[in-house]
């Protein structure tokens, strides 16, 4: 997640409580390269807190290159951090009146005597044991290492900062609401990471680089491309909306957020497509849920082969969804332009929309190798109206009430090769990307002033195999320093 051309990761606390999950049940993601080392490497530290000292055990898990040459940056990825912290330590926060604890951690390291950091691990919230050690998983995307000589590259650990934020049942912050601990190495201890053989400068590509999980052999440029940011959109101003945080929901969790979408649904019959999220975004609003562990997944077969999966990590969400008018369409029927305004909402009767986050473990037969594929799916009923249309010019009055006669189902389906997405066609609820799926259009009802159009209608437009693609931002969280105000989603058309 390292490499050139991925966007930052920001200092977050709760925007992916999933990955928290995953990492405390040891199902630790692989990133993009199939190949170098993988580092595993426990480590004991003496740390201390305002008010007091304790041991802790942290293990560093890491995928370093095989090797490193003059002049081209050594990405490092999948980085994450075991704490195991003692009882005193859960126990200082929860006197803090604190029932869950996340933050930063921020681990030196050292390359060939340079000194440097890995700043800005994310710890996802985590709840407060009653009793026993308090164990916290730190990750996220790590500085590339400059490389200037030929030889050799050793890497080795160094202290360890971890800011803690306390939070309290209701989510409000604990007193004081941020903790300090400071970590130094015991002595006596090997804390080489890694050791990399360095060759000279070379101009050629590098041919070990192994192929993306995610890209398909065949796949365009763009989609084995680090994702871009979202693009803004001409007129809409970047401010945290103020509904943001409200998703409606009588049992809210503290995990609150909103992202920008925007995208298309083609209409199949018509040979054309409606825009979504254009020329003001479409706002959605989630409750994220709380991973839960240890959940049951099937033996399969993908890409890489066939694969037994020993265990997933499963999320829950809540999302409902704001979709402003989209302006009038250009369709195109046969060599007929038809233009019309759509208006897609979220059933009244049912405005929450399921989504189903799965990192499932998975062991393929193949090459023995281990992979954390992230599974989305969400589901949702939402109704359509027509209004202000056009066919070659002339209005067809509708009338107010022109609309599908009943709600119809939406199940959008996005993966991503790792928990947090880094390729333009990857997903995930909180950091986004893109999400497709494919719906049936019901027919129409209450069509026509003068005369009865809903046949007209729902012959020309309804009907199933109408693929959508709506691209998201990241979610703006409420707890934490999420991506705030959220970023604008870029269409995404193909």
């Amino acid at each position: 997640m390292s490499r050139a051309g991925s966007r930052p990761r920001r200092a977050i606390l709760v925007s992916a409580p999933l990955i928290a999950g995953l990492l405390a049940a040891g199902l630790v993601s692989q990133g993009s390269a199939l190949a170098g080392q993988q580092v595993e490497l426990a480590l004991g530290y003496t740390c201390h807190s305002p008010t007091t000292s304790y041991p802790a055990t942290v293990t560093v898990k890491a995928l370093f290159p095989a090797n490193a040459v003059t002049g081209q940056p050594v990405a490092v990825e999948a980085v994450n951090l075991d704490v195991v912290l003692p009882e005193v330590a859960a126990a200082e926060l929860r006197g803090q009146g604190a029932t869950m604890a996340g933050g930063t951690a921020a681990l030196s390291v050292t390359a060939s005597g340079a000194e440097s950091s890995w700043p800005d691990l994310a710890i996802p919230a985590t709840a407060l044991p009653e009793a026993g050690e308090l164990t916290l998983a730190a990750s996220g995307p790590v500085p590339a290492i400059e490389v200037a000589e030929p030889g050799e590259l050793t890497v080795s650990a160094g202290a360890l900062a971890l800011s803690l934020n306390g939070f309290r049942a209701d989510g409000s912050s604990a007193e004081p609401p941020v903790t300090a601990v400071a970590c130094e190495l015991q002595p006596e201890q090997n804390a080489v990471l890694a050791t990399l053989p360095v060759g000279g400068e070379s101009t050629a590509p590098d041919s070990s680089t192994p192929e993306t999980p995610g890209a398909e052999p065949g796949d365009s440029d763009a989609k084995s491309m680090p994702r871009a940011e979202g693009l803004p959109l001409p007129g809409v101003q970047q401010e945290t909306p103020e509904n943001c945080f409200e998703v409606p929901v009588e049992d809210p969790s503290p995990y609150l957020g909103c992202a920008f979408q925007a995208g298309y649904a083609n209409v199949k019959k018509l040979n054309g497509a409606v825009l979504l999220g254009s020329p003001e975004p479409m706002l959605m609003r989630v409750d994220y849920g709380v991973a839960r562990g240890n959940q049951p997944c099937d033996a399969g077969t993908d890409r890489f082969g066939d694969y037994t999966c020993t265990g997933a990590i499963v999320t829950h969400s809540r999302l409902t969804l704001d979709v402003p008018t989209a302006d009038p369409t250009l369709l195109s029927f046969g060599f007929v332009p038809v233009k019309a305004k759509v208006a897609m909402t979220v059933s009244e009767e049912n405005p929450i929309i399921a989504a189903e986050s799965r990192i499932e473990q998975r062991l393929y037969t193949a090459d023995n190798f281990r992979r954390f594929p992230l599974l989305v799916r969400a589901e949702g009923m939402m109704t359509l109206r027509m209004y202000d249309v056009e066919v070659n010019g002339v209005p067809l009055d509708v009338g107010p009430d022109c609309r599908s006669a009943h709600p119809f189902t939406v199940v959008f389906n996005g993966q991503s090769a790792q928990a947090v997405p880094i390729l333009l066609d990857e997903y995930s609820v909180a950091y986004g990307g893109v999400i497709t799926g494919t719906i049936t259009i019901p027919p129409f009802s209450g069509c026509g002033v003068t005369e009865d159009l809903d046949p007209l209608l729902t012959g020309t437009v309804s009907g199933p195999g109408n693929y959508t693609r709506v691209s998201q931002g990241d979610v703006c969280f409420k707890l934490g320093n999420g991506v705030c105000p959220p970023p604008l989603a870029d269409l995404g058309r193909d």
